[in-house]
């Protein structure tokens, strides 16, 4: 009997060791996504601070944010003052230079709506959203189905849209969309220091 007992709390003391070796995991594994985030923010910072070259600046934005999150491209979409409309300002990504200098209408797309609304957006699968602009898909050769947006803002006005992408459903988390919406303070101020 005392043997069973021991044995039912070895048995207690080994899953409790495990739980806690995965709770360090992940606790690990969650500093170093922040410690690759910090860094992002930080080189972002350095770039933007460093040239008043914004489509320089804004390649680099991209193309750290696409590494860190490893997914398929990048955008910057700025509203034209004169018209209202969305311009993709820069890209990275496959075939991004076929997005270049495109135009929305204000209230076209998930990057317009976000522009209009002033709020950021986790699209899970751009399939099933009727915002999601197809156009794209088709001038890129994309199948764009997770979205990722933030509004760019200086002080109070929206002047623009970082959009990330990716061709896997479901792909974004809250800790992304963080991560975007701090990156979007710095690349608003550039833009509009370099204007």
């Amino acid at each position: 009997m005392c043997s069973v007992i021991s044995m039912r709390i070895l048995d207690t003391a080994v899953d409790a060791a495990r739980e806690d070796e995965e709770r360090f995991q992940q606790l690990a594994e969650s500093v170093q996504q922040r410690n690759r985030e910090l860094a992002l923010l930080y080189e972002a910072g350095q770039a933007l601070n460093s040239t008043l070259d914004l489509d320089q600046v804004l390649v680099t934005v991209l193309e750290e944010t696409r590494r860190l999150l490893g997914v398929v491209a990048c955008s910057v979409w700025l509203i034209d003052p004169e018209t209202n409309d969305l311009v993709c300002r820069q890209a990275t990504g496959p075939n991004s230079e076929m997005v270049r200098h495109w135009r929305l209408a204000s209230d076209e797309g998930i990057a317009g709506w976000v522009a209009s609304s002033g709020q950021s957006l986790i699209v899970p699968d751009a399939f099933a959203d009727t915002r999601h602009f197809e156009d794209l898909d088709r001038r890129t050769g994309l199948v764009l189905r997770s979205i990722l947006s933030a509004p760019l803002r200086v002080k109070e006005e929206i002047i623009g849209v970082l959009q990330v992408v990716d061709s896997e459903v479901d792909r974004f988390s809250a800790t992304d969309l963080r991560l975007i919406e701090s990156l979007g303070v710095p690349a608003a101020i550039a833009i509009e220091n370099a204007r």
